[in-house]
């Protein structure tokens, strides 16, 4: 089903942040960042609950990467897309909720893979700079 062949499109683009994002390009960079904000304005309806997960689960791991150097403009983007319908307003909060899982959360213990993945950012530096932008 395009369900399915959507969350493994979104499970290769997860990949390639993980493992190849951080030497990207800069447009690369700018151009996958770009997509996202597209893609929530695309939204017409939150039908697929699983394919609106693993999307906001990529945005809160694109803000690790890139909050705030490379996206300073994250929660701004983020919150132009609140005028785009009502499904859009379910993924901002999908989204508010994964960066708070991926960033904030204690409750959630952090794998020395994980913090190796982003050996140039602390999460509580990120924790910091987000209570700064909101």
């Amino acid at each position: 089903s395009d369900q399915h062949i959507q969350f493994f499109l979104l499970q290769v683009v997860e990949h390639q942040v993980r493992t190849r994002h951080a030497s990207a390009s800069a447009g690369a960079q700018a151009k996958l960042r770009d997509t996202f904000v597209s893609w929530i304005k695309a939204q017409e309806s939150t039908k697929e609950r699983l394919i609106v997960r693993k999307f906001s689960q990529l945005c809160a791991l694109l803000l690790v990467c890139d909050y705030p150097e490379k996206w300073p403009t994250f929660f701004g983007d983020l919150i132009e897309c609140l005028s785009f319908g009502l499904s859009s307003i379910e993924i901002y909060l999908r989204i508010l909720l994964a960066v708070n899982e991926e960033v904030a959360d204690k409750d959630v213990p952090r794998t020395r893979e994980e913090l190796k993945e982003h050996p140039h950012k602390r999460y509580d530096e990120i924790a910091v700079q987000i209570g700064r932008a909101v």
